[in-house]
């Protein structure tokens, strides 16, 4: 065996398995480029899917309350056309009967206080016409609790989630994002506290701090589009806890960012209500039926 071909051919080796360990890497750095950019067309995929999922519902939830609506509204006009054939008393009553059961409906079940403000005026505005002062008094005070009811309009809520998804869209995930969040408290040794008396002792800023990088960034605003058809369902089916709940969620997709304004826009969400903390009985029915008893006795 020649020693000195043996020691030539060393530098060749380490060229040759640093060829090859090069080649390894740029494999492996490939594979992972194809894994990630295969999960982003997924999450994309996904994303898609759900969107036309929760678009879909909206849009039923929509054309029932409309359908609702077209119901009410051709009640209304049946009874008016009775009412007007039959002038009387009595007619009248039933026709304020029928209206602040529907507007009971409309607010407990609906949460729709409009639509039942609208159909309490047609029943104060009866009540006017035919000089029944306490029963016109009595809906008026069932109006005034109305005018305190807090629910958001399916118009408003819609309007702001358009508004948010129009700031996310702006957001491009281009550098690394620092994110530091409060660590729990750590408590202080026995022999410390012994020590409080005699020296000043304070806690260290205890903070924990994390990179977000770009690939994050970016799955956190799928995650964010993902969840916006969520809420806005959850929204115009008055699923208040859920709602809640998705909102949340998405504050703390959103805060990575630290953009002042979709941290108010997501406040604003949280202010939105869309139920009743407890049913509302309009005191307005009680005297409609004593005044109906009085008209039957008189008949």
């Amino acid at each position: 065996m020649n020693p000195k071909k043996t020691q030539a051919d060393k530098p060749h080796r380490k060229i040759h398995s640093g060829l090859i360990f090069i080649s390894l890497f740029n494999l492996l750095g490939f594979g992972y480029l194809a894994y990630a950019t295969s999960q982003q067309q997924h999450a994309l995929e996904i994303v898609s899917l759900l969107q036309t999922q929760n678009v879909d519902k909206t849009e039923d939830h929509l054309a029932t309350m409309r359908e609702s609506e077209l119901k009410l509204a051709k009640d209304m006009l049946e009874l008016q056309q009775k009412a007007a054939a039959s002038p009387g008393p009595k007619a009248r009553l039933e026709h304020i009967k029928w209206l602040i059961h529907q507007a009971s409906w409309q607010l407990n079940v609906l949460y729709q206080p409009q639509s039942a403000q609208q159909l309490l005026l047609i029943a104060k505005r009866i009540s006017h016409s035919q000089h029944w002062v306490n029963l016109e008094a009595a809906i008026d005070n069932d109006l005034a609790v109305l005018n305190n009811v807090k629910i958001t309009e399916s118009t408003s809520v819609i309007a702001q989630i358009n508004q948010f998804r129009l700031s996310i869209s702006a957001l491009q995930p281009l550098e690394n994002l620092v994110k530091t969040k409060p660590k729990a408290s750590v408590l202080l040794p026995d022999y410390l506290n012994a020590l409080k008396p005699f020296i000043y002792i304070e806690h260290l800023p205890n903070k924990e701090t994390s990179i977000v990088p770009p690939s994050e960034q970016y799955i956190n605003l799928q995650n964010i589009q993902m969840l916006l058809p969520q809420i806005q369902y959850a929204a115009l089916t008055h699923q208040q806890d859920l709602y809640l709940q998705l909102v949340e969620q998405l504050g703390q997709l959103a805060e990575v960012f630290k953009q002042p304004d979709i941290g108010q826009a997501i406040n604003t969400l949280k202010q939105n209500q869309f139920q009743l903390e407890e049913p509302i009985h309009f005191q307005s029915i009680s005297l409609v039926h004593q005044q109906l008893r009085q008209e039957s006795h008189n008949d």
